[in-house]
């Protein structure tokens, strides 16, 4: 194995945001969403997944068929298919009703493209 390494990244340390955050709870920290894996107040380090597929809360009222793009509006901290609503952060993992309040959405595991433009 090559000397320099480190990890596979599916899982990094980060600081908790103001208001710290909840385990299963999305957040956007810089210029990444990830899944927190563990409760931890704002200032404190925390696991952040930043990959595989995820049970969140939606919108209400959308429907998404399984590949649908997927945004993170972050208030009121739910997944959208509204395109500029929040960052891109995967396509759902499987169709989701209406009637639905959580959605599976495979997160895409890269950085906030919109974010690195805008700065």
């Amino acid at each position: 194995m090559a000397k320099n390494y480190k990890q596979p990244g599916d899982v990094l340390e980060f600081t908790a945001p103001v208001g710290g955050v909840e385990s299963g709870g999305g957040y956007v920290i810089g210029n990444m969403f990830v899944v927190a894996t563990h409760d931890a107040d704002a200032g404190d380090p925390f696991q952040g997944q930043i990959t595989g597929v995820w049970e969140l809360p939606k919108t209400a009222s959308q429907t998404y068929v399984a590949g649908d793009a997927l945004y993170w509006d972050a208030d009121p901290g739910a997944l959208t298919e509204t395109n500029g609503a929040g960052p891109f952060i995967g396509c759902a993992a499987r169709d989701a009703a209406s009637a639905d309040t959580v959605a599976e959405v495979r997160l895409n595991g890269v950085a906030i493209l919109e974010d690195i433009i805008s700065s």
